[in-house]
Protein backbone atom coordinates (compact mmCIF):
# COMPACT_ATOMS: atom_id res chain seq x y z
CA UNK A 1 0.00 0.00 0.00
CA UNK A 2 1.28 3.45 -0.89
CA UNK A 3 2.35 5.63 2.02
CA UNK A 4 0.07 8.67 1.67
CA UNK A 5 2.08 10.54 4.31
CA UNK A 6 5.21 10.08 2.23
CA UNK A 7 3.45 11.35 -0.90
CA UNK A 8 2.39 14.49 0.92
CA UNK A 9 5.84 14.98 2.46
CA UNK A 10 7.43 14.80 -1.00
CA UNK A 11 4.96 17.37 -2.33
CA UNK A 12 5.59 19.73 0.58
CA UNK A 13 9.35 19.46 0.15
CA UNK A 14 9.03 20.29 -3.54
CA UNK A 15 6.86 23.32 -2.77
CA UNK A 16 9.28 24.54 -0.12
CA UNK A 17 12.19 24.20 -2.54
CA UNK A 18 10.32 26.06 -5.29
CA UNK A 19 9.34 28.84 -2.92
CA UNK A 20 12.92 29.20 -1.72
CA UNK A 21 14.31 29.34 -5.25
CA UNK A 22 11.77 31.62 -6.91
CA UNK A 23 9.86 33.66 -4.31
CA UNK A 24 11.97 34.10 -1.19
CA UNK A 25 13.65 37.26 -2.51
CA UNK A 26 10.26 38.93 -3.04
CA UNK A 27 8.59 37.99 0.26
CA UNK A 28 7.43 40.01 2.03
CA UNK A 29 6.57 42.44 -0.74
CA UNK A 30 8.70 45.55 -1.16
CA UNK A 31 7.48 48.78 -2.80
CA UNK A 32 10.46 48.89 -5.13
CA UNK A 33 9.69 45.47 -6.68
CA UNK A 34 7.48 45.64 -9.75
CA UNK A 35 6.27 43.09 -12.31
CA UNK A 36 9.38 43.63 -14.40
CA UNK A 37 11.42 42.36 -11.44
CA UNK A 38 9.47 39.24 -10.52
CA UNK A 39 7.58 38.18 -13.66
CA UNK A 40 9.78 35.19 -14.54
CA UNK A 41 10.04 34.02 -10.94
CA UNK A 42 6.25 34.13 -10.54
CA UNK A 43 5.71 32.35 -13.84
CA UNK A 44 8.26 29.66 -13.00
CA UNK A 45 6.82 29.06 -9.54
CA UNK A 46 3.28 28.92 -10.92
CA UNK A 47 4.11 26.37 -13.60
CA UNK A 48 6.24 24.11 -11.44
CA UNK A 49 4.00 24.18 -8.36
CA UNK A 50 0.97 23.43 -10.53
CA UNK A 51 2.83 20.42 -11.96
CA UNK A 52 3.64 19.23 -8.44
CA UNK A 53 -0.01 19.44 -7.36
CA UNK A 54 -1.11 17.67 -10.53
CA UNK A 55 1.34 14.83 -9.94
CA UNK A 56 0.25 14.49 -6.32
CA UNK A 57 -3.45 14.08 -7.18
CA UNK A 58 -2.54 11.54 -9.85
CA UNK A 59 -0.46 9.56 -7.36
CA UNK A 60 -3.27 9.48 -4.79
CA UNK A 61 -5.77 8.41 -7.44
CA UNK A 62 -3.52 5.67 -8.80
CA UNK A 63 -2.81 4.34 -5.31
CA UNK A 64 -6.51 4.04 -4.52
CA UNK A 65 -7.14 2.38 -7.89
CA UNK A 66 -4.61 -0.29 -7.02
CA UNK A 67 -6.12 -0.60 -3.54
CA UNK A 68 -9.51 -1.43 -5.05
CA UNK A 69 -7.90 -4.31 -6.92
CA UNK A 70 -5.97 -5.61 -3.90
CA UNK A 71 -9.03 -5.24 -1.65
CA UNK A 72 -11.02 -7.49 -3.97
CA UNK A 73 -8.39 -10.21 -3.76
CA UNK A 74 -8.58 -9.90 0.03
CA UNK A 75 -12.39 -10.18 -0.19
CA UNK A 76 -12.93 -6.59 0.93
CA UNK A 77 -15.09 -3.87 -0.57
CA UNK A 78 -15.06 -0.17 0.19
CA UNK A 79 -16.67 3.04 -1.03
CA UNK A 80 -13.80 3.17 -3.51
CA UNK A 81 -14.90 -0.18 -4.96
CA UNK A 82 -18.47 0.98 -5.49
CA UNK A 83 -17.42 4.32 -7.00
CA UNK A 84 -14.83 2.64 -9.20
CA UNK A 85 -17.30 0.23 -10.76
CA UNK A 86 -20.09 2.76 -11.27
CA UNK A 87 -17.88 5.59 -12.55
CA UNK A 88 -17.25 3.74 -15.81
CA UNK A 89 -20.76 2.39 -16.37
CA UNK A 90 -19.74 -1.24 -16.11
CA UNK A 91 -22.27 -4.02 -15.74
CA UNK A 92 -22.20 -7.79 -15.52
CA UNK A 93 -22.23 -9.49 -18.90
CA UNK A 94 -24.47 -12.57 -18.64
CA UNK A 95 -24.81 -15.02 -21.55
CA UNK A 96 -28.25 -15.95 -22.91
CA UNK A 97 -27.22 -19.40 -24.10
CA UNK A 98 -28.35 -22.20 -21.78
CA UNK A 99 -25.19 -24.14 -22.54
CA UNK A 100 -22.80 -21.24 -21.97
CA UNK A 101 -20.08 -21.68 -19.37
CA UNK A 102 -20.80 -19.51 -16.35
CA UNK A 103 -18.26 -17.46 -14.42
CA UNK A 104 -18.34 -17.13 -10.67
CA UNK A 105 -19.67 -13.89 -9.20
CA UNK A 106 -16.16 -13.12 -7.98
CA UNK A 107 -14.78 -13.54 -11.49
CA UNK A 108 -17.45 -11.23 -12.91
CA UNK A 109 -16.43 -8.50 -10.46
CA UNK A 110 -12.71 -9.13 -10.99
CA UNK A 111 -13.21 -8.70 -14.75
CA UNK A 112 -15.23 -5.51 -14.23
CA UNK A 113 -12.53 -4.03 -11.99
CA UNK A 114 -9.88 -4.94 -14.55
CA UNK A 115 -11.82 -3.05 -17.23
CA UNK A 116 -12.33 -0.07 -14.92
CA UNK A 117 -8.63 -0.10 -14.10
CA UNK A 118 -7.75 0.16 -17.79
CA UNK A 119 -10.16 3.07 -18.25
CA UNK A 120 -8.94 4.88 -15.15
CA UNK A 121 -5.33 4.37 -16.16
CA UNK A 122 -6.16 6.13 -19.41
CA UNK A 123 -7.75 8.98 -17.44
CA UNK A 124 -4.56 9.29 -15.41
CA UNK A 125 -2.40 9.28 -18.54
CA UNK A 126 -4.59 11.90 -20.21
CA UNK A 127 -4.82 14.17 -17.18
CA UNK A 128 -3.67 17.69 -18.01
CA UNK A 129 -4.15 19.84 -14.97
CA UNK A 130 -4.86 20.62 -11.35
CA UNK A 131 -8.33 22.13 -11.42
CA UNK A 132 -11.80 21.12 -10.26
CA UNK A 133 -12.58 19.52 -13.63
CA UNK A 134 -9.52 17.32 -13.67
CA UNK A 135 -9.55 16.58 -9.94
CA UNK A 136 -13.16 15.42 -10.14
CA UNK A 137 -12.27 12.88 -12.85
CA UNK A 138 -9.46 11.41 -10.78
CA UNK A 139 -10.91 11.53 -7.26
CA UNK A 140 -14.61 10.64 -7.44
CA UNK A 141 -14.06 7.30 -9.25
CA UNK A 142 -11.79 6.13 -6.41
CA UNK A 143 -14.12 7.25 -3.62
CA UNK A 144 -12.61 10.59 -2.59
CA UNK A 145 -15.01 13.49 -2.08
CA UNK A 146 -14.10 16.69 -3.87
CA UNK A 147 -12.67 19.41 -1.62
CA UNK A 148 -14.82 22.46 -0.99
CA UNK A 149 -14.35 25.89 0.50
CA UNK A 150 -12.60 29.14 -0.37
CA UNK A 151 -9.32 27.33 -1.05
CA UNK A 152 -10.84 26.11 -4.32
CA UNK A 153 -10.65 29.69 -5.57
CA UNK A 154 -6.88 29.41 -5.24
CA UNK A 155 -6.96 26.20 -7.28
CA UNK A 156 -8.80 28.11 -9.98
CA UNK A 157 -6.37 31.03 -9.82
CA UNK A 158 -3.32 28.79 -10.08
CA UNK A 159 -4.87 26.82 -12.95
CA UNK A 160 -5.70 30.01 -14.85
CA UNK A 161 -2.21 31.39 -14.30
CA UNK A 162 -0.65 28.13 -15.42
CA UNK A 163 -2.75 28.21 -18.59
CA UNK A 164 -1.60 31.73 -19.41
CA UNK A 165 2.04 31.17 -18.56
CA UNK A 166 2.32 27.81 -20.31
CA UNK A 167 0.72 28.90 -23.58
CA UNK A 168 1.60 32.59 -23.96
CA UNK A 169 4.52 34.86 -23.18
CA UNK A 170 2.29 36.49 -20.53
CA UNK A 171 4.34 39.63 -20.14
CA UNK A 172 4.75 41.10 -16.64
CA UNK A 173 3.09 38.05 -15.05
CA UNK A 174 -0.39 38.93 -16.28
CA UNK A 175 -2.87 36.09 -16.59
CA UNK A 176 -6.49 35.51 -17.56
CA UNK A 177 -8.65 34.52 -20.51
CA UNK A 178 -7.07 34.05 -23.92
CA UNK A 179 -5.86 37.41 -25.32
CA UNK A 180 -7.38 39.16 -22.28
CA UNK A 181 -4.70 38.42 -19.70
CA UNK A 182 -4.82 41.60 -17.64
CA UNK A 183 -4.65 40.38 -14.04
CA UNK A 184 -1.29 40.72 -12.35
CA UNK A 185 -0.10 37.77 -10.25
CA UNK A 186 2.26 38.91 -7.52
CA UNK A 187 4.69 36.77 -5.50
CA UNK A 188 2.52 37.17 -2.40
CA UNK A 189 -0.63 36.13 -4.27
CA UNK A 190 0.89 33.03 -5.81
CA UNK A 191 2.45 32.04 -2.48
CA UNK A 192 -0.96 32.26 -0.78
CA UNK A 193 -2.59 30.31 -3.62
CA UNK A 194 0.02 27.56 -3.31
CA UNK A 195 -0.50 27.40 0.46
CA UNK A 196 -4.25 26.97 -0.08
CA UNK A 197 -3.62 24.22 -2.62
CA UNK A 198 -1.24 22.56 -0.19
CA UNK A 199 -4.00 22.59 2.45
CA UNK A 200 -6.34 20.89 -0.04
CA UNK A 201 -3.73 18.19 -0.60
CA UNK A 202 -3.54 17.60 3.16
CA UNK A 203 -7.30 17.06 3.13
CA UNK A 204 -6.99 14.61 0.24
CA UNK A 205 -4.29 12.71 2.15
CA UNK A 206 -6.57 12.44 5.17
CA UNK A 207 -9.52 11.27 3.08
CA UNK A 208 -7.43 8.69 1.26
CA UNK A 209 -6.21 7.25 4.56
CA UNK A 210 -9.74 7.13 5.98
CA UNK A 211 -11.47 5.57 2.96
CA UNK A 212 -14.01 2.96 3.99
Amino acid sequence: MVDFDALLAALEQELDDLKEKFLRHFLPARPEDGPEDFEYEVKSFSLLSHAAFEEYVEAVSEALMLKVESDLLAKKTTLSTACFLTAYGLKLELPDDDDAEDQSCFEHIRTAISKAKALHSTALKDNHGFSAKYMRRLLIPVGINMPRGPEMESVKKLAEARGSFAHTMAKLAHYGAYKRAKRLLTPEEVAVAADDCRAICVTLRDRAKAIW
